[in-house]
């Protein structure tokens, strides 16, 4: 089964990964112990 991710959640997520430009998105996912996919979910 799927984790699900609230809205706010996946904001916050997108926001950290706007904050952390110096990172890639897989080290962004990585340190929210997240998928890169719901990182991007939200940009695209």
């Amino acid at each position: 089964m799927a984790t699900q991710y609230t809205e706010e959640f996946k904001k916050d997520a997108v926001r950290y990964w706007e904050e952390h430009r110096d990172l890639s998105i897989n080290a962004c996912a990585k340190n929210l112990g997240v998928s890169k996919i719901i990182c991007l979910e939200k940009t695209l």
